[in-house]
């Protein structure tokens, strides 16, 4: 016997501009950036942080990404 399958109720996401919506960064408003830290974002170096749960910094392009994986519907919002 089968039964009917029910109604999810999570969001279906089909775009990332939806997935961004949904996204939730509440918990970096919980933790303390390092006092430390460069006010530009250009701190990548390694040390240990004694006053703080993280160090804000500026992402760093990588010189060759290599694509890996996608879902049919990743890739179409991709173009």
């Amino acid at each position: 016997m089968s039964y009917p399958a029910k109604p999810s109720a999570e969001p279906c996401v089909t775009t990332f501009d939806e997935f961004v919506q949904l996204a939730d960064y509440s918990l970096m408003d919980t933790l303390d950036a390092d006092p430390d830290a460069t006010v530009d974002g250009d701190d990548h170096r390694a040390r240990q942080v004694f006053s703080g749960h993280f160090v804000p910094v500026t992402p760093t392009p990588l010189a060759e990404p290599e694509y890996v994986a996608h879902s049919s519907t990743f890739l179409r919002n991709l173009g």
